[in-house]
């Protein structure tokens, strides 16, 4: 009875890959912060503010197509998540094609992972990053296809090199007491799939 079973899912089970290129508008930055001012006063600085900072994203991915309408995908690559805050992102996404996946149509996407810091960036603590977007997906040639896509995203990050609110020099890393930092922004790019 469930002989051919397996056959069929396995018939429909193809290996995938691409690459992807993205802009990211960061456009809400909270922080919340505790620490010790060189006085010795408790400090608690909180605040939530519209900015505007421009990032970049490259990644990497490989995955499989499950069924019809179904892909899995680790991604990988670089990305920028503030202008002094550079990383290298691990993540996995789960995409769903209203039509199907080797077909003309929009697609829909959920992504989720962490990251951790190039040499260089502010802070050596690995950050989390979420993506939930939409895209419409292009069949070029074969199993190649072109997507355009944009998502929302959201990033928690726990940074340890801090000014001062009152005076604007560094808080010494044993002041500090906590440190969150979140992020919300809209991701716009392209990605190459095969």
């Amino acid at each position: 009875m469930f002989a051919g079973l397996g056959k069929d899912l396995h018939a429909q089970v193809r290996f995938t890959y691409g690459l992807e290129w993205a802009y990211a508008g960061v456009f809400m930055d909270f922080h919340k912060f505790n620490y010790f001012s060189t006085d010795g006063v408790r400090v608690d600085d909180s605040l939530a503010k519209p900015v505007y900072k421009s990032t970049g994203q490259i990644l990497a991915n490989a995955g499989v197509n499950i069924g019809n309408h179904w892909a899995v995908s680790l991604y990988s690559g670089f990305s920028a998540i503030y202008e002094d805050r550079k990383v290298i992102p691990y993540s996995l996404r789960f995409t769903y094609f209203i039509k199907a996946y080797d077909q003309s149509g929009w697609k829909i996407f959920l992504d989720g992972g962490s990251a951790h810091s190039l040499a260089g960036s502010f802070n050596n603590k690995p950050l989390m990053i979420i993506k939930a977007g939409t895209g419409y997906r292009v069949p070029v040639y074969k199993d190649f296809c072109l997507d355009i896509f944009t998502a929302l995203q959201f990033t928690s990050d726990h940074p340890v090199n801090i000014y001062d609110k009152f005076t604007h020099q560094p808080v010494p890393h044993q002041s500090l007491r906590y440190s969150s930092r979140y992020g919300v922004g809209l991701v716009f790019g392209c990605a190459l799939a095969f």
